[in-house]
C-alpha cells in the first residue's frame, strides 16, 4: 500500500503473489532473509578458547579481554574481570577460568544476527560448588572440571544478540571449557 506523506490518504494498493519458495545463495534466502535449513546439527563455530596441552597450566595475571576466530565467526570476549587464559582441565582440556579465591569473574560478548543460540561449556573448578548467572539467569553447575566433564548451558540469542557472564560471589570458580554459536 501506497500512502500520501502529506495527508495519509491512501494512493495504491497492489497484491505481490507469493514466491512460493525460498530462494538460497549461500545459506541465506535472497527474497525474505531466511536461512537454509540443512539439517545439520554442527554449531556454526566452536571457540576452544585455548591451546589443549598438559593437565598443568600457570593462569598469569587476571584478562579483560580475548578474542578467537573460528569458521569465519569471533568470539570477542569483553568487560573481562578476575579471568584467566591459558588455563587447562586435568584432562589437559584448554579452559578459560572465572573468578578469583574471593572474587566474582565476569565477562559478555556480542553474536551476530545469524546465531539464534550460544552454548557455553562450563564446569565447577575443581570440586568447588558453583553458580554462574547469565543474562540474569542463574545455573548451577554439577559437572567438574577435574574429571573433564561440562554442563551445557545453552543461552537463546534470538532477541537479545549479548550474553553477560558471572560467576557467584564468594569465592566460586568455574572453568568453560569450550563456547559454541549455532543456529536453530
Amino acid at each position: 500500500t501506497v500512502t500520501c506523506d502529506d495527508c495519509g490518504k491512501t494512493v495504491s494498493t497492489e497484491e505481490i503473489p507469493a514466491t512460493g519458495k525460498h530462494t538460497y545463495a549461500d545459506g541465506v534466502c535472497s527474497s525474505c532473509g531466511a536461512k537454509e535449513n540443512t539439517g545439520s546439527t554442527e554449531p556454526l563455530a566452536t571457540f576452544a578458547l585455548g591451546a589443549n596441552g598438559s593437565a598443568s597450566h600457570n593462569d598469569g595475571s587476571s584478562k579483560t579481554s580475548y578474542s578467537e576466530t573460528n569458521n569465519g565467526y569471533t568470539l570477542n570476549i569483553t568487560n573481562g574481570t578476575n579471568f584467566y587464559t591459558g588455563a587447562r582441565d586435568a584432562k589437559g582440556n584448554s579452559c578459560l577460568k572465572l573468578g578469583a579465591s574471593s572474587k566474582a569473574g565476569s565477562f559478555k560478548f556480542t553474536v551476530g544476527d545469524d546465531v539464534d543460540k550460544v552454548v557455553i561449556y562450563v564446569a565447577k573448578y575443581k570440586d568447588n560448588t558453583s553458580k554462574v548467572t547469565i543474562n540474569g539467569t542463574t545455573y548451577t553447575l554439577t559437572k567438574n572440571s577435574n574429571d573433564g566433564a561440562y554442563d551445557e548451558l545453552v543461552i537463546d540469542t534470538t532477541a537479545n544478540k549479548t550474553i553477560t557472564f558471572t560467576t557467584v560471589s564468594g569465592g566460586y570458580r568455574c572453568m568453560i571449557n569450550s563456547i559454541t554459536y549455532n543456529y536453530d
